[in-house]
């Protein structure tokens, strides 16, 4: 079930409907990966049922050299109706297509194109489903816009789908609806769905930790049970991510400079989001501040004064899921260098937290402050936290498993 998604599912059905009626148009739904564009785009090919043909095509990244690549994938299943162009015609398009040795140019090609599907749509109305629009080769997507700014008055509909912030296809002066991340009550819902933990604030967490991203939500389900995810974000600031969102994400930032990565980790890594903080253990790392002014140009954060966010949390997530083990671990004790170097005692407490993140066996002096910093996150109502830290202490030392005086940890982290 598609949770949270009924104004686009009302609108796909109206261009269907439109569809049907000989008042073809042409729709394109932009998001990030992992937004549900392309299921969105299944939905409605089944929605077309048999009174409507559907023909389609995929945007495929190593192909994006190769002209014309995505117009032969679409045009295929129509091929048998290509006698029955004008000759000119014809000959464009098999010349594109490979099928002609014959010379050709791109508006002959496009003109056949629409010429082809008209055609193909005097017999039974006739949905064009373009999928990863951003990655089709440029002589394919030309030939796409083209039709698409054409169907007025004809039993055609376009729906094509583009990940946003990639590619070169530009849609300004098309219909598009843009997907955001799941409002909480639908991202909850997706979750029960899937059999996974109970409303609360743990789950709430994990849904604004990757920013209500439907693919991201369901990868969670499949990476750990929900206290230990629940307790990574408390502890970390960040959720985990599969294999293929983390590879999507990371490779925004991969091809940037050392100290723009160094500072874009510690970043991740710091959960307060204070821009002294992220500069003094940056420095501490060779990062100079001039990176944070690169790391903004680039798209990736937002600076507001004393504080700065990712603009998107699964970014965040996977800058920080990318890094190794060792170099998280030197972040972690960057900032709690940091953090010890300022009066402030809550400072000194997440000093501790981050010294306890970068530790690689037990260590029962630390697992020590970690239990009297427990007790004071508990004291100003972070249950969550609290019992995350405790978790962690528990982890850390080599004495028996207790639970503290006072402490119910069976609902902290609810």
């Amino acid at each position: 079930m598609l949770h949270g998604r009924e104004e686009e599912l009302q609108a796909l059905s109206g261009l269907l409907s439109d569809t049907r009626r000989g008042r073809g148009r042409a729709l394109v739904l932009r998001g990030e990966a992992g937004i549900g564009k392309t299921t969105l785009l299944r939905r409605a090919v089944a929605e077309a049922g048999s009174d409507v043909r559907v023909v389609g095509c995929s945007g495929v990244q190593a192909e994006l050299p190769l002209a014309f690549g995505g117009l032969h994938q679409l045009l295929s299943p129509l091929l048998d109706l290509l006698p029955e162009l004008p000759e000119e015609q014809a000959t464009a398009l098999r010349s594109a297509l490979g099928l002609s040795t014959a010379s050709t140019a791109d508006l002959p090609v496009r003109v056949a194109a629409l010429s082809l599907l008209r055609r193909a749509a005097q017999e039974i109305p006739l949905l064009v489903v373009v999928d990863d629009l951003q990655w089709l080769d440029r002589a394919s997507a030309g030939v796409v816009l083209f039709a698409a700014r054409r169907l007025d008055g004809l039993p055609i509909g376009l729906l094509a789908a583009q990940r946003e912030s990639e590619g070169a296809v530009e849609i300004r002066e098309l219909p598009r609806i843009a997907l955001l991340g799941l409002a909480d009550e639908a991202a909850s819902a997706l979750l029960d769905e899937q059999g996974w933990g109970s409303p609360g604030p743990a789950r709430r967490a994990i849904v604004a930790a990757v920013g209500g991203n439907p693919l991201a939500l369901e990868e969670v389900v499949r990476l750990g049970d929900p206290s230990e995810v629940a307790e990574q974000i408390v502890l970390t600031g960040t959720a985990p991510v599969g294999r293929r969102l983390r590879t999507i994400f990371a490779e925004r930032t991969r091809d940037l400079p050392e100290p723009v990565r160094t500072l874009l980790l510690v970043a991740a890594a710091e959960d307060s989001g204070r821009t002294d903080i992220v500069l003094g253990a940056a420095g501490r790392l060779g990062a100079a501040a001039g990176a944070l002014n690169a790391a903004e140009r680039a798209g990736h954060l937002d600076l507001q004064g004393l504080r700065l966010r990712f603009r998107h949390p699964l970014v965040r997530a996977a800058v920080y899921a990318d890094a190794s083990a060792q170099r998280r671990a030197r972040v972690h004790r960057a900032l709690a260098d940091e953090l010890a170097s300022s009066p402030e005692p809550a400072r000194g407490e997440r000093a501790v937290w981050h010294r306890a993140l970068a530790a690689t066996g037990p260590d029962d002096r630390l697992a020590e402050m970690l239990e009297a910093g427990a007790a004071e996150v508990k004291r100003r109502g972070g249950l969550a936290a609290a019992a995350a830290v405790l978790h962690r202490a528990a982890q850390m030392s080599t004495a028996p498993r207790t639970t503290p005086p006072g402490w119910n940890c069976s609902g902290c982290r609810a």
